[in-house]
């Protein structure tokens, strides 16, 4: 998945999860859902920051590059293992729990989003390297390709229609 649709995607799954508390819990204060939001957005790109091409990669050169050198594109930043780090940090940094949470959320749906395309997500590293993949192989598609800016299009339309359900 390229970049923008990742954000569209994690946005669009994610207003599902902001919905289901407002309705279902408490209404949601706007500033924390912007908050929520702006951490899903960021973590939606945050796994590819080990790409030095990608949307974040290009803003982070030396990190971005150190990264690929010592674990590839799609290594650890692509596993449960780095979804795990975030979800601990959200405990361990106060204040900041429900940016921490859309973090945590928007890399777990990064990695739904390319487990979606050819090449999968090694999910058990450092475990296993072998890549998981939530589609069969004829359904799978190209990152860039008309499949991809296609469910980012769709996604962006739901996210706006869910969002004025919250709003309500």
């Amino acid at each position: 998945m390229l970049g923008k649709t990742h954000i569209a995607f994690s946005l669009s799954l994610s207003s599902l999860s902001a919905l289901a508390y407002n309705h279902f819990y408490a209404p949601l204060d706007s500033i924390l859902l912007w908050q929520f939001y702006i951490g899903v957005s960021f973590g939606a790109i945050l796994p590819d920051i080990d790409e030095p091409n990608s949307l974040l990669g290009k803003k982070t050169f030396f990190i971005s590059h150190i990264l690929k050198i010592l674990t590839g594109h799609r290594g650890l930043t692509h596993s449960f293992f780095f979804v795990s780090l975030f979800f601990a940090l959200t405990f361990l940094i106060p204040n900041f729990e429900t940016l921490m949470i859309g973090i945590t959320l928007g890399i777990f749906l990064h990695l739904l989003g390319d487990m979606m395309t050819p090449s999968g997500v090694p999910i058990l590293l450092p475990f296993s390297q072998k890549n998981f993949y939530i589609l069969p192989l004829f359904m799978r598609f190209k990152t860039g390709g008309i499949v991809d800016k296609s469910i980012a299009l769709l996604s962006i339309i739901a996210f706006i229609l869910i969002n004025k359900l919250i709003l309500i």
